[in-house]
């Protein structure tokens, strides 16, 4: 029997503090060498897609190798990337977005999805949660970004 997809959290680390998570911040990271182990098991045992999850999957230093290791064994399964977005866009001097373009343009190379997180309608609720400041208006301007830049990702 395989499985069609799995959610992988590939760390605990994360550069948020939501009120309602779930993950042990103390939690160890397993290495590369053993993450690509699991890796190749879910490729092996016929995963059709994986989505990176954590605590914030980016803070997780091998992610992109890991990925391309993956790729190496079975180019055809499906990778996504569940992130808060703290690292793809931030405010300049100016006060208006700056988009993190090499680290974007890596993801939209390495996965095939990009979710962004996003827990309530309101930025109000969204702070009271725990998340960012301006966290709604970070992920509206990667949402344009990326549909302005046509990148080939599904959101």
């Amino acid at each position: 029997m395989s499985f069609k997809s799995v959610c992988w959290d590939i760390t605990s680390k994360c550069n948020e503090h939501c009120l309602f998570c779930y993950r042990d911040e103390y939690c160890k990271e397993s290495s590369l060498n053993k993450n690509k182990e699991i890796l190749k098991k879910l490729l092996v045992n016929g995963v059709g897609k994986i989505s990176f999850v954590g605590g914030e999957p980016l803070l997780y230093k091998n992610l992109f190798e890991l990925i391309e290791y993956g790729k190496s064994i079975d180019s055809k399964t499906q990778y996504s990337l569940t992130t808060n977005a703290l690292l793809l866009a931030d405010f300049d001097e100016n006060n208006k977005f700056t988009i993190n373009v090499p680290l974007l343009e890596r993801i939209v190379k390495t996965f095939n999805w990009i979710t962004f997180s996003l827990d309530a309608p309101v930025e109000s609720i969204q702070t009271n949660m725990g998340r960012n400041r301006n966290h709604i208006p970070r992920v509206i301007a990667l949402l344009d970004y990326i549909r302005k830049h046509n990148y080939d990702i599904k959101i």
